[in-house]
Formats: structure tokens, C-alpha cells, sequence
């Protein structure tokens, strides 16, 4: 199982606003737990980086990047070797609202199993992306 939500264009709305109701309390919107994996999976990332990794221009990255900081979830440090550039890395704090993002991102992924069953979850998925393709 993945550790990140079933999500197709086509079905992006309704399957980002049921893993957001499954968040509770919790207030991060679906793009940034796809940026904390993003720089969980790969510490000391750079900007250039991560906007190449995630498909997000440097512009929308750099204000998301802004927000994960301002709530201490990650942390931007200076490349020693190319001062221009920024390290990234999770707090913490970032850490744990990851894991804590991950078991409910794997909740949300069972319960879409639960519907279709995870016999026929890639069928399923590969009929949504052509649908969403084709519309």
C-alpha cells in the first residue's frame, strides 16, 4: 500500500476533500504532506530540487516552503558549498505530523479499497486516469 492517497485529476477534488475531513484537526492542505514525504524521503534536498521532484514551480514552492516553515515543520539551511542555494530538512515537529499524515493517508487508501477492493484498485485507477485524460 502506498503512503500517500489515491488521487487522479479527474477525481482530485473529492478525493482531496475526503482525506481532508479525515484529518480533523489537523490543518495542512494535501500538497504539503506530498512536500514533507518529498523531503523526508530525501534530507538536504534543495529548492531546485524538491520543485522538480514535486512538478511545482519555484514560485508556488518558495510560499509553500514559507508556510511549512512559519509552522516549524521544516527547516532551510544554507548550502555550505553554494551559498545561494538552501538544505531542507523536517523539525521534529515535521517528523511526527508526517507520520501522523502517513497513517491517515494509509487509512484513507484502505478505505477506497474498501470500496473497490484492492483486487481492482489498479483497474480503477487506470480507468480514472484515462477518463480524467480524455475529458
Amino acid at each position: 500500500m502506498t503512503s500517500s492517497p489515491i488521487i487522479c485529476a479527474g477525481h482530485r477534488k473529492a478525493s482531496f476533500a475526503a482525506y481532508s475531513r479525515s484529518l480533523g484537526e489537523i490543518h495542512i492542505w494535501p500538497g504539503g504532506y506530498a512536500l514533507l514525504r518529498i523531503i523526508h524521503d530525501n534530507p538536504g534536498i534543495n529548492q531546485t530540487e524538491l520543485s522538480a521532484a514535486s512538478g511545482r514551480d519555484k514560485s508556488t514552492l518558495t510560499a509553500s516552503l514559507r508556510e511549512l516553515g512559519k509552522a516549524d515543520l521544516v527547516l532551510r539551511e544554507r548550502d555550505e558549498m553554494n551559498r545561494r542555494n538552501f538544505r531542507l530538512a523536517l523539525t521534529a515537529a515535521g517528523e511526527a505530523l508526517l507520520a501522523e499524515l502517513g497513517a491517515k493517508a494509509n487509512a484513507h487508501n484502505a478505505r477506497i479499497d474498501d470500496i473497490v477492493g484492492p483486487e481492482y484498485r489498479d483497474i480503477v485507477l487506470a480507468i480514472l486516469k484515462e477518463l480524467s485524460a480524455k475529458l
